[in-house]
């Protein structure tokens, strides 16, 4: 949602967002996430290699 559905030209709305992204994610069932840069065999052992893993809004 946050990389999607976001209008990052404005500011309003972007500040909207961010105010309220833990609330989006907080009351989620499920998250999915799409690592393009982890491919190929073993790729589960490498997920907290990706480099959202150290970003701290991606981990509350």
């Amino acid at each position: 949602i946050d990389t999607c559905c976001i209008d990052k030209s404005s500011t309003t709305e972007l500040n909207k967002a961010i105010n309220s992204i833990f609330r989006w994610y907080g009351r989620s069932e499920v998250c999915y996430t799409y690592l393009s840069e982890i491919t190929g065999p073993g790729r589960k052992d490498r997920i907290a290699d990706s480099r959202w893993f150290t970003r701290g809004w991606t981990l509350q």
